[in-house]
């Protein structure tokens, strides 16, 4: 089990918000049914934030104000759900807490007409501020999925500094994506099951482990060069990462949703993690799955970025895992 050290918010997200409000809100929605915590009186006290060095005033403020902005009511969540990175899982939680699109949390039969769905509309000119303005009184969250096949370089064309916006994403080890089920490419249909000793599972494995869509797959999403992948790459992912309201490290899933129902005064959301917990299946260790000793070793080297990323993400995420 792993030992969690939790804090209200990690070193990554805010520093000494020296504000107490002493007055209580009364939290309104437009929807009838928004969760157990709209319509309660929320007395919000002091909060003590930290940011590492590398955030900037403007970042510390941006992300004060959104935290405060959806306690009040007006701000969105928006989950950057990379396939196979805990996507349904943290759905399934957002949709217990209140209204999120049917499917998946990120379409369907509920979509607000006249309201654009595609990735591109955040990336105009004021695209940002004009699809939270549209989808915030139907929905408090929504999720954008990246994979092999998505719209590769484009996160950066999103305002993640505006203040009606809470941003998310769920980082997860390259090498354990890399194994779960689902796999990129034509390998979803014809590669089951772990590695095993024949010879037949041995070349299919390898095949997968050179294939175009497993290389460095997060990383390939998070950079805005499309000729990654180098350590510029992972330099740039980095920054981009640093404007995320929350970076969630996906060993410690549950206790991070915990901490952010904490931030922002979610209440139900320890039935909605154990309603979930069938969705977040734990395996053996990715070494415990892969017995062959060159392909262990031709991975780490082959996602070395995309894991230099990731252990970035871990010590800047919202709750830390030992």
């Amino acid at each position: 089990v792993a030992i969690c050290t939790i804090a209200l918010i990690s070193s990554y997200y805010l520093k000494l918000w020296g504000a107490s409000f002493s007055t209580a809100t009364t939290l309104v929605a437009k929807e009838e049914n928004f969760g157990e915590y709209i319509n309660k009186t929320v007395s919000q006290e002091e909060f003590n934030f930290t940011i590492t060095d590398t955030d900037s005033s403007t970042s510390q403020y941006s992300k004060q104000k959104q935290i405060q902005n959806y306690i009040n009511g007006t701000g969105l969540i928006l989950n950057v759900h990379i396939t196979h990175h805990a996507g349904t899982f943290l759905c399934s939680v957002m949709q217990y807490i209140g209204p999120t699109p049917s499917f998946v949390c990120m379409g369907g039969d509920n979509w607000p007409s006249g309201v654009p769905n595609t990735h591109e509309a955040w990336h105009e000119e004021q695209g940002t501020a004009t699809m939270v303005e549209q989808i915030r009184p139907h929905f408090h969250f929504l999720s954008h999925e990246y994979g092999y096949n998505g719209d590769f370089h484009t996160l950066q064309k999103i305002d993640w500094e505006y203040k009606n916006l809470i941003s998310m994403i769920v980082m997860r080890d390259p090498i354990d994506r890399f194994l779960a089920r689902g796999r990129c490419g034509t390998f979803h249909e014809n590669l089951k099951g772990d590695p095993t000793p024949e010879q037949e599972s041995q070349d299919k494995w390898w095949d997968y482990a050179n294939s175009r869509c497993a290389d460095n797959y997060a990383l390939r999403i998070l950079s805005d060069n499309p000729n990654c992948c180098t350590h510029n790459d992972t330099d740039r992912a980095m920054k981009l990462l640093e404007r995320f309201t929350f970076i969630i490290y996906q060993d410690c899933l549950s206790e991070s949703i915990g901490s952010i129902s904490d931030t922002l005064n979610l209440t139900g959301v320890n039935n909605a993690t154990r309603k979930s917990d069938p969705l977040h299946r734990i395996h053996k260790t990715a070494r415990e799955r892969i017995t062959n000793d060159t392909l262990w070793e031709f991975l780490n080297d082959k996602f070395r970025h995309d894991i230099a990323l990731y252990e970035w993400s871990k010590n800047h995420s919202i709750v830390k895992c030992s």
